[in-house]
């Protein structure tokens, strides 16, 4: 079995929906004559290395599969006819690539987010804003202060 990656790149404004669409229309592409699709997932925004259609930025998808027969022609050509994908390549990759673990780091962040909420205090919070509120206060009484005390010396 042999494993393929391809790299395309979109309009860099399409909004998340959009791109969602275009990586699904090409993922089942791709399933038609793959075996499997091990990762699809938006590599980023970067700056084209040279203008495509006078566009000099761009969203770079990377999608890895597997496939017994080769059908590069035929994935190269669909994506050619596509307006929405400005370039592509596809290169066949020696190793079997690794799952992308996006996923598991979002639920470790979540997780973290849940255990700083527990550590902070909302009593503590509280206090802390009066406490700003206080010298806020306590600024504004000295300013009125040192205006008081102007007029007095312009008298």
């Amino acid at each position: 079995m042999r494993y393929y990656e391809t790299i395309y790149i979109v309009h860099p404004d399409f909004e998340d929906s959009r791109l969602d669409e275009i990586m699904s229309s090409v993922d089942k592409h791709i399933k038609k004559n793959c075996d499997e699709i091990v990762n699809s997932y938006v590599w980023g925004k970067r700056r084209l290395a040279y203008d495509i259609n006078k566009i000099s930025y761009g969203t770079y998808v990377i999608v890895h599969y597997s496939a017994k027969n080769s059908f590069m022609k035929e994935l190269n050509s669909w994506m050619k006819i596509q307006e929405n994908i400005l370039a592509n390549m596809t290169i066949r990759l020696e190793e079997p690539p690794t799952q992308k673990e996006e996923k598991k780091v979002v639920e470790n962040q979540s997780v973290e987010l849940d255990n700083i909420e527990k550590s902070v205090d909302k009593e503590d919070l509280k206090d802390k804003l009066d406490d700003i509120k206080d010298k806020e206060d306590l600024k504004d009484k000295l300013d009125d202060i040192k205006d008081k005390e102007e007029l007095e010396v312009k008298e």
